[in-house]
């Protein structure tokens, strides 16, 4: 399994994750879970440019989340 295709399956549990969750009773449980995320994320890319690639598209996710729920 390459890097980016792993990078998609993290992003797509990140997206699973926060439509989920409801944020204004439990905003600490959102920011554990997707610590997690995060975490597993930088174990599994060892390359640093594949770790910020995952990142920013981890970044690009939660924006357009975020715009489209009532947060």
């Amino acid at each position: 399994m390459n890097v980016a295709s792993l990078n998609c399956k993290m992003l797509k549990q990140v997206l699973q994750y926060l439509q989920s969750k409801e944020f204004e009773e439990n905003p600490e449980v959102l920011a554990e879970g997707f610590s997690k995320l995060i975490c597993e994320l930088n174990e599994i890319t060892s390359n640093p440019i594949d770790r910020l690639r995952g990142l920013k598209q981890i970044k690009v996710y939660v924006k357009y989340t975020k715009k489209n729920c009532a947060c």
